[in-house]
């Protein structure tokens, strides 16, 4: 039995323990960024998407079939790092978990505070899309979360907005006085996701838990476990090492993150597409969550296209738009051009530059902050290189793939935020499964002893 770690886990080790570093560097640098400090963060985040890319996408990776000393104690290093991280989730997740109270709810963003708010307006029937009003009641529900600031007001002059802390000063300074209140936060900000980002943790909030955090944890494991199923036997303690060593998916998940909920049916679509009307349904499903997502439907049409042809591509697009209102038809038949309008608002919006990435490097003069023109047409640009790979490429490239390589162009965009890609280790596990089940076949041929000849 081969007892060390493949390289495709060590990959896949290395670049998820990467991202867990690069996060917290990222959390608690602050606001006073350095440009060496700014240039090595970039890199490292640059290396950590490579090392999970080479995991995912090399097709052979060499494996010792008597490995060496220090390929032993490099994998034994690797195994005690991913132990000390998953009791640091573990840790972590139990004292985010305890000090959840219906006071402090622990909500990472305004948007996460916001779902739950309007999970409640939807217990009482109240449709969130034309409730600008409940605004302030929102941020009184949840002061401590803040609101997401515009270019407009006393924060017109500013290239990248106020700091959090300001940001909520500020918040609850207008939320005492009204007479105060300008254009800086906009009510709109109340309703920017699908219907599925708030209608998914209705039962959360019937129940009367004081967050959405039960309904989160629950979705992070059902997606770890999409991502793994059907992992070779052998494999299944290392992968969940490495599942649960992504300390800050799971502190997400307990903080109202929900990214990572839009990419679990995303999965399962993917792993049921041979099924007509089973998969594109998901898909349409993961749509309605987050507009993060919604890269995968033109990639989905292309892959499906490939296989079956036209009209199998767009009876399948059909069948995932109708699985995309169908929890949006409530609120599209009372109020359309609110919702339609609300799920436009990242666009419209005069948002602040913010995030990971190509956008990083102007926060210290290392590259001039252009229009947001600019990075939504290099977004662009990089999303339609990789639908023309897809579509033309002589050898399609693998559909496992897809999930992965469409986030990486929100990597050029104005808002790339890191809650967008610490997804990115669930992934690149889900894309290097069908080569882990490959080698693992190979390397049980190879150890099979061959049948013994009876010839004379």
């Amino acid at each position: 039995m081969y007892s060390a770690m493949r390289p495709r886990l060590i990959l896949l080790a290395c670049g998820t323990l990467a991202l867990t570093v690069y996060a917290w560097t990222a959390t608690l640098a602050g606001n006073a960024p350095q440009p060496l400090g700014t240039l090595l963060h970039t890199a490292w985040l640059a290396g950590t998407i490579a090392l999970l890319l080479l995991a995912a996408c090399a097709r052979h990776l060499h494996t010792p079939t008597i490995p060496s000393l220090g390929y032993r104690l490099t994998s034994r290093a690797l195994v005690v790092l991913l132990a000390l991280a998953c009791a640091g989730s573990i840790s972590l997740g139990i004292i985010t978990a305890s000090g959840i109270t219906r006071a402090n709810p622990r909500y990472s963003s305004d948007a996460a505070a916001f779902n739950h708010f309007n999970a409640q307006l939807a217990l009482h029937g109240v449709n969130p899309y034309t409730a600008d009003a409940r605004f302030w009641h929102a941020i009184g529900q949840f002061p401590d979360v803040g609101a997401t600031p515009l270019r407009a007001g006393r924060y017109a002059g500013s290239a990248y907005g106020p700091s959090l802390d300001q940001i909520v000063l500020d918040v609850q300074q207008e939320l005492a006085h009204p007479a105060e209140r300008g254009p800086e936060y906009d009510p709109a900000t109340l309703h920017s996701y699908p219907a599925l980002a708030f209608l998914i943790y209705l039962p959360n909030v019937w129940a009367g838990f004081p967050s959405t955090a039960p309904t989160g944890l629950l979705f992070v494991v059902l997606f770890a476990l999409a991502a793994a199923w059907g992992a070779p036997r052998d494999l299944r303690f290392y992968l969940l090492l490495i599942l649960l060593a992504n300390e800050f998916l799971l502190l997400g998940a307990l903080r109202g993150s929900f990214g990572f909920i839009a990419y679990l049916p995303a999965i399962i679509a993917w792993r049921t597409m041979n099924r007509r009307w089973l998969s594109p349904a998901l898909l349409g499903l993961a749509c309605a969550v987050k507009q993060v997502v919604w890269p995968l439907a033109p990639l989905y049409a292309i892959i499906i296209w490939r296989r079956s042809g036209p009209r199998a591509a767009l009876q399948q697009l059909a069948v995932a738009l109708a699985a995309f209102l169908l929890p949006n038809l409530p609120f599209i038949i009372a109020s359309p051009a609110a919702w339609a309008q609300s799920l436009l608002l990242p666009l419209t919006l005069p948002l602040f530059p913010s995030g990971v990435g190509l956008i990083e490097l102007t926060h210290t003069g290392l590259l001039p902050l252009w229009p947001p023109a600019v990075y939504a047409a290099l977004e662009v640009a990089a999303l339609a290189a990789l639908y023309l790979w897809y579509a033309r490429a002589k050898t399609p490239p693998r559909p496992e793939l897809a999930l992965l390589l469409s986030l990486l162009p929100l990597l050029l965009a104005w808002r790339s935020l890191l809650d967008y890609f610490i997804v990115l280790p669930v992934l690149a596990v889900y894309a290097a499964l069908p080569l882990l089940r490959a080698e693992t076949a190979s390397s049980q041929a190879q150890e099979k002893p061959a049948p013994e000849s009876h010839l004379a």
